[in-house]
């Protein structure tokens, strides 16, 4: 089943193991930090992202547009 972005490994093909790295905004305390309440994260189509099953690493966008063909293809 394609995860909600439609995200495909180019190498391998899986959708269900994909792991993007993002930007997470924290607020920084007199005590250390703490996630921002909000939970508000950032990605891009060049964001690092890796395939947790053949250990492929490229951007978002490769893997988006591994979705729309593996999409185009069924």
């Amino acid at each position: 089943m394609p995860n909600f972005l439609n995200l495909v490994c180019p190498r391998c093909g899986a959708d269900d193991r994909v792991e993007i790295a993002s930007q997470l905004w924290l607020r920084v305390t007199d005590s250390g930090t703490e996630p921002d309440l909000t939970g508000t994260y950032d990605y891009t189509p060049g964001s690092p992202a890796i395939c947790t099953n053949c250990s492929y690493v490229g951007t978002l966008r490769q893997f988006e547009d591994a979705g729309k063909q593996s999409g185009a293809a069924s």
